[in-house]
């Protein structure tokens, strides 16, 4: 280790702050100080990742899926061949449950006998909105295990993934193009399938010269729209309500033509429809004579949500608020109630107004489009954060319990830094920081950072401004940004000088500095033997070079007298004649 007697003493005078150590590689950080987190670079990195005899295949429930046979044949035949599928439609369209279909059907396999030699294909299905170093950090963890407190650098997910064979399902229609092309060209060897709600233009992640398959779901036929009205309004025996009467079932094919043409088809308005039917009694031909109006859908929408009562309305508007990011029932139940919200729930989720992802709730997504449109979410935000903030400070040494609730809480800091709520917004990162380095979630940190940077310029607070821009420095040694990791820490540096009355502080954020420039460029103390071989060898030159050039001197000034001794050249031409 590098300075290690002084890196030691300085872990001593921060050791009562310090609440765990991350080892990344080469490098070590003990984090939890007041100041920032303490870098360390060791000689010896940590072990390689063990790949795991059988990697965690993770894959969904299987969906109700009517119709799509020909685009499910065409997607399955196009896997065989390795290449890239994109999955396209509008909300609401069935794209989850088609990428659902797709993944379980035992046909799909990555082309053959994988790198692991397994007998069964590696499957999986990602189906949260995720970050590009999210869905790396993912499958890592599927393929390999990794010790205790030891944290790995997304380059190194990426070299240990990209000899690795799978199909991968990415039902997070926020990815960006760039981003798919990031994650294509680090997995070579696995075929992704992508959902959109429009194409992304996929062609740079092609496997060979092949450009990506794209699939586009459009609106159910009429058969199939009224094979889905008939089994949804068929489960009301089953449920324990009295069925349907002959006049509320959607036979006439009149009103059911018309109905299907005004919702697009789309599966998920026409289970609300159909749920309509079945928990408010309201006939189809109600709702298409109401829905006639120049935009059908958004009076659809209101039609949907005219009956329900404030607890429900309440919810709806909570999970509006949060932009697609998924609360628990204790959490809806904390922010807008009522004190059990799970009958409120279950009846959204009769009403396909609402989904269930991993225990978590949240909009579908056609309603969700709607209603953000012409929406102040600020009521309910205020709601959220009043929540988040307290119950963050409260489990702030419970990292795992932050770590599960960090997309919340990264949203909700999100919502403060747009309001210019600075001093909130400091205290929600002061309180999930160290949870988020701990637990490996490098770009959550980096954007916590950014905003503490964002929020310190605000304010014109100089000591947040030098604990930002130390942590990002540091955070980008780790990721191998060298330029932006030595930049910052500079910075940082220049400003703790500058405010006297910290030397601890600025005494540790010299020392992060100076690893780096040492891992860059090795100092003398690095490597002393060597330094001093160099300067004897340096001396040994130029003392040889000196005595070639005295000796050449010497040679030429020898030279030079005997030519002037010797008779011109005139005199030996024409001797003179000898004298008798």
């Amino acid at each position: 280790m590098f300075h290690s007697t002084f890196s030691d003493s300085l872990e001593t005078a921060l050791e009562h702050e310090i609440i765990g150590h991350v080892a990344i590689g080469q490098y070590r950080l003990a984090v939890g100080s007041k100041h920032g987190v303490l870098l360390t670079v060791t000689e010896t990195p940590v072990a390689a990742p063990m790949l795991r005899a059988t990697p965690i295949s993770q894959l969904p429930d299987a969906p109700n899926l009517i119709g799509r046979k020909a685009e499910l044949e065409l997607a399955r035949s196009a896997l065989h061949t390795h290449r890239t599928l994109e999955i396209c439609g509008e909300p609401g369209v069935g794209k989850s449950a088609f990428l659902k279909q797709l993944i379980l059907h035992p046909q799909v396999s990555p082309g053959g006998a994988n790198s692991e030699g397994l007998a069964q294909p590696n499957r999986f299905y990602i189906g949260q909105p995720l970050t590009v170093s999210e869905v790396f950090q993912h499958l890592f963890e599927a393929f390999y295990t990794t010790p205790t407190g030891v944290q790995r650098s997304i380059h190194e997910m990426q070299r240990a993934l990209r000899a690795r064979c799978a199909i991968i399902a990415l039902d997070s229609p926020t990815l960006t193009e760039p981003e798919i092309n990031r994650i294509k060209a680090a997995l070579p060897n696995c075929t992704l399938i992508v959902a959109s709600r429009r194409r992304v233009g996929t062609a740079e992640v092609t496997v060979a010269s092949e450009s990506p398959l794209l699939i586009e779901l459009s609106g159910l036929t009429l058969e199939e729209t009224c094979l889905l009205l008939e089994r949804e309004l068929g489960q009301v025996a089953s449920h324990g309500r009295a069925p349907v009467t002959p006049e509320q079932r959607p036979f006439e094919q009149t009103t059911l033509k018309s109905l299907w043409q005004l919702l697009e088809g789309n599966p998920q308005r026409l289970l609300q429809a159909a749920a309509l039917v079945r928990e408010d009694r309201v006939s189809l031909e109600h709702t298409l004579q109401y829905i006639q109006t120049n935009e059908p859908i958004r009076t659809f929408t209101r039609l949907s949500l005219a009956s329900l009562p404030k607890s429900q309305r309440w919810i709806v508007a909570l999970l509006t608020a949060m932009g697609g990011t998924g609360l628990r029932a204790e959490q809806i139940a904390a922010m807008v109630g009522p004190p059990n919200p799970y009958p409120s729930l279950q009846s959204l989720l009769e009403r396909h107004l609402i989904q269930c992802i991993n225990d978590r709730y949240v909009l579908t997504d056609g309603l969700a489009d709607v209603l953000q449109a012409e929406f102040n979410a600020t009521p309910w935000m205020e709601r959220a954060i009043a929540y988040l903030i307290p119950w963050a400070e409260t489990h702030q040494s419970q990292h795992t319990e932050i770590l599960g609730e960090h997309r919340v809480l990264m949203y909700g800091l999100h919502w403060m830094m747009e309001q210019r709520r600075w001093r909130d917004g400091l205290r929600l990162i002061s309180a999930i920081e160290v949870a988020l380095v701990l637990g490996n979630q490098w770009e959550a940190w980096r954007q916590a950072l950014r905003w503490s940077l964002k929020a310190a310029w605000a304010l014109s607070d100089e000591q947040i401004e030098a604990w930002a821009m130390h942590q990002l420095g540091t955070l980008s040694f780790c990721q191998e940004r060298i330029t932006e990791a030595y930049d910052a820490l500079t910075e940082a540096l220049r400003i703790r000088r500058a405010n006297l009355g910290n030397e601890l502080a600025t005494t540790l954020t010299r020392h992060n500095l100076a690893q780096i420039k040492e891992t860059v460029l090795p100092s003398k103390l690095k490597y002393p033997t060597l330094r001093l071989d160099q300067r004897r060898t340096y001396r040994t030159l130029a003392l040889i070079g000196m005595l070639v050039f005295l000796a050449s001197v010497l040679i030429g000034l020898a030279i030079s007298q005997r030519l002037m001794q010797r008779p011109s050249g005139g005199d030996m031409l024409n001797p003179t004649p000898l004298q008798k």
